[in-house]
């Protein structure tokens, strides 16, 4: 699976979303002068986490003019019962918004969490 992941598979955009939700803060160490933790392990808020993935891809969408992105990633923002990977196995039941945008959504999400994750590697 060396493909970017825009060009992922539906199935293994999908894989990759919970591997990576998974691993979220899994052998994460910040440094001594670290002020969230002093140096200790971190352990993300997976709710706060997923509220600021979900903020920053409303505003994404919204300022790229995809309103049903835009008005289906906001509604989650608004009301997040349930977690994150069911909200987006019931998105792909739904036909809430077209495949093509699902996919694009979802490749979103691989990119962010993979960008964090590799902020996140112990140092």
């Amino acid at each position: 699976m060396t493909q970017q992941s825009g060009h992922r598979r539906p199935e293994d955009t999908d894989q990759a979303i919970i591997t990576l939700w998974n691993g979220i803060g899994r052998s994460t160490r910040h440094g001594m002068s670290c002020a969230c933790c002093s140096g200790g392990m971190f352990s993300p808020n997976a709710q706060q986490l997923e509220a600021d993935l979900l903020d920053y891809l409303a505003e994404k969408y919204k300022s790229e003019g995809i309103t049903s992105l835009h008005n289906a990633v906001s509604e989650r923002a608004d009301n997040p019962t349930g977690g994150l990977i069911p909200w987006l196995r019931a998105m792909s039941t739904s036909d809430t918004i077209p495949a093509p945008l699902l996919d694009r959504l979802k490749s979103d999400l691989v990119d962010l969490l993979e960008k964090y994750n590799s902020t996140q590697a112990p140092r």
